[in-house]
């Protein structure tokens, strides 16, 4: 017991030794907790810029692939259109009309037509055409077409140079070719077929089948079409060339992607269950290290991405799948382009270490100083009581020496004093700078400290219960301190700094509504909060200042059922059309006459076929017809350099067109305000 009590004296007298010394911890702590919050904060704000950057990039290759794909379908309509506008086409009209197509889409390996040819005109037919009908043997190996009902010989062809040896091959001989063909015959839409045979094509290869009519014939039934049906146009291309062509003018460095031909959902649920068949409909990879396609599933090593590979590569920015997943649609089948960054924060690690050495050094500067400043005063101290010792013993001298001695005295107590609130008061101003900025992150632990106070309340309360006569020692230092005091008061304390917090979280709140990280998938909303959601956002815009005027927003709301929709996405509309029309507004304000009363309207309506229509219309000085039709294209933009990329309307027109097969359109004349109308179905 003795050896304890001896053991405890240390640090007490340690303390009674060195406790000047206290404001120099203080502030090392002090900065080490500001550097620490001051790293986090860089950390996740890097992550959110990484994120940022990797989303855009993944959008902008998934759109450039999207594009390239719809032009080869829009070839594959031109040549079947070709020839329902006329009864006849000749060679030379198909040769002249091919060769203008492939010029315009560099990316197709060829156009092609092949007539229905039956059993009986077989022998008329290659006789006119001077070629045998053909097909692709069991062991791929070329030999004449077998006996059928039917045969869609391939008569003209375009490059002929390059694709003469297929002339007469019998696209019905194949399986997979035949169900395309019947699909678009008795649909009257476009079809596709994957190539199986290499003496056609290669594995990565597909052609588009655009079905041709008898133009005298009805086509309102299937069998008026199967009867009106005389023969396909169709596109051949190699998937390789429509990726490289959309790969142009992007910045992919450090991506690495796959594409496949499924769909998201079925990917996702293949690829963490192991499955097969991510490797069975693998069409493309890109490695962005070797700067190369691979079409091989081996080398471009995909099972890497299944959940119970030793290397397993998986999506950085969540454990869902579809959060590096972009869809791409080619007619009626659904691709995944699974996009994965090769290093997704290179450089991280040197920005953290260096934001966390610009906090603490100043600070283990100010705490060296502050350091040198005690220690110098506690020389002095030592110094004034040697003096003071001495003054002591000399009370024999003079009068006069001892008023010397006394003002001496004074004079260091008040250079002893000065150098102390010297430093304090550096140390107090280097504190505050630096707080200043990273308090905001405590009120995340209010919660948590309320929490804890009521388990340690919790806890007390149970050791009074189950020990209602402490220990004399605890009692007596329980009243030093006044326990019932700080239990009483602490959660007074708690509940103030709450309500200094309540206009955060009711900002915050506002931003969690608006975005709807939450909601990701399609869901029934109230379109209403939505845009209320938005204008809170933009509220601060709205408010008149010295240069510009208060713009009033006026809500004509219908009444409206809930919506099946993508709110995150909506919310992304009602913003950038909202922004356009205060940027709208605030350029009207600043010319030499200004309107009055700057106004926004917004208007919303249950039309009588099942659609919802949203219009968000201004009174500014409208739009120039000249500039109307180039409004939705990407990168377009009227506002000056650095206040505008040009994506708003693009982004909005692909989001209410394509995701919710709506409409979206710009009423607007020169002087008279523009105005946005939203068109969205009930039934998405």
């Amino acid at each position: 017991m003795l050896l304890i009590f001896k053991w405890g004296q240390i640090p007490i007298k340690f303390c009674r030794q060195h406790w000047r010394y206290f404001p120099v911890g203080f502030v090392l702590i002090a900065g080490l907790s500001i550097s620490t919050i001051m790293t986090i904060f860089v950390d996740r704000s890097v992550r959110s810029q990484t994120r940022e950057q990797f989303d855009r990039r993944a959008d902008n290759l998934a759109f450039a692939l999207q594009r390239n794909l719809d032009d080869v379908s829009q070839v594959a309509r031109s040549l079947s259109g070709l020839y329902n506008a006329t009864d006849t086409v000749t060679a030379e009209e198909f040769r002249e009309f091919s060769l203008q197509v492939l010029r315009n889409a560099p990316g197709i390996l060829g156009v092609g037509y092949a007539p229905k040819v039956i059993q009986e005109e077989r022998i008329n037919y290659e006789e006119k055409q001077n070629l045998k009908i053909w097909q692709i043997g069991d062991r791929q190996e070329r030999k004449i077409a077998s006996e059928m009902t039917e045969y869609f010989p391939t008569t003209y062809l375009e490059p002929y140079e390059s694709l003469q040896p297929l002339l007469g091959y019998n696209h019905y001989s194949e399986w997979q070719r035949k169900a395309a063909i019947d699909k678009a015959r008795d649909t009257s839409v476009l079809a596709i077929a994957r190539s199986l045979s290499s003496q056609v094509l290669t594995q990565t290869e597909f052609t588009i089948y655009s079905p041709v009519y008898n133009n005298s014939r009805s086509l309102a039934t299937r069998e008026e079409r199967q009867k009106a049906f005389s023969g396909i146009a169709y596109t051949t291309f190699e998937i390789e060339n429509i990726v490289r062509m959309a790969l142009k003018g992007l910045d992919i460095n450090s991506f690495d992607f796959y594409l496949y031909e499924m769909p998201v959902d079925r990917l996702e649920s293949a690829l963490n269950k192991n499955l097969s068949s991510p490797k069975e409909q693998f069409l493309i990879a890109y490695n962005s290290q070797q700067e190369r396609f691979l079409k091989d599933a081996e080398k471009a090593k995909i099972e890497q991405l299944l959940a119970n590979s030793p290397n397993h590569r998986h999506c950085p920015y969540s454990k869902d799948w579809t959060v590096c997943i972009r869809t791409v649609n080619l007619e009626d089948r659904e691709w995944s382009l699974l996009i994965l960054p090769e290093t997704e924060f290179a450089g991280i690690l040197g920005k953290l270490v260096g934001t966390f050495a610009i906090g603490f050094l100043p600070t283990s500067v100010l705490a060296l100083y502050l350091f040198m400043s005690l220690k110098r005063t506690s020389q002095q101290e030592k110094l004034l009581k040697a003096l003071t010792n001495s003054e002591e013993k000399l009370k024999s001298q003079k009068h006069e020496l001892e008023n010397t001695l006394k003002q001496l005295k004074q004079t260091q107590s008040q250079l002893v004093h000065t150098e102390k609130m010297s430093g304090l008061g550096q140390m107090a101003a280097g504190i505050a700078h630096e707080i200043n900025n990273p308090i905001s992150f405590i009120y995340g632990n209010i919660e948590f400290i309320l929490q804890y106070y009521q388990e340690i309340t919790k806890l007390l309360n149970l050791y009074r219960k189950h020990n209602p006569t402490p220990h004399p020692e605890i009692q007596a230092e329980s009243d030093n301190i006044d326990l019932e005091y700080i239990l009483a008061d602490f959660p007074e304390i708690l509940k103030s700094i709450q309500s200094g917090a309540k206009r955060i979280k009711e900002i915050v709140l506002s931003m969690r509504n608006f975005s709807r990280l939450d909601e990701s998938e399609i869901k029934s909303v109230d379109i209403h909060e939505g845009i209320e959601n938005t204008l809170t956002i933009l509220q601060h815009r709205l408010e008149a200042t010295q240069q510009d005027s208060f713009i009033q927003v006026i809500r004509d709301y219908g009444k409206l059922p809930h919506l099946e929709c993508n709110p995150g996405q909506l919310n992304q509309v009602f913003m950038n059309l909202l922004i356009n029309a205060i940027d709208a507004l605030r350029n009207t304000c600043d010319r030499e006459k200004p309107i009055e009363k700057p106004q926004i309207v917004i208007k919303t309506q249950l039309t009588s076929d099942r659609h919802i229509a949203i219009e968000i219309c201004d009174n500014g000085v409208g739009i120039p017809e000249e500039i109307k039709s180039k409004l939705f294209d990407p990168f377009f933009t009227t506002k000056p350099v650095g206040k505008g990329q040009g994506l708003g309307l693009s982004i909005s027109y692909q989001i209410i067109r394509e995701f919710h097969r709506g409409q979206l359109e710009c009423i607007a004349k020169p002087g008279q305000g523009a105005c946005f109308r939203i068109l969205l179905p009930l039934d998405l």
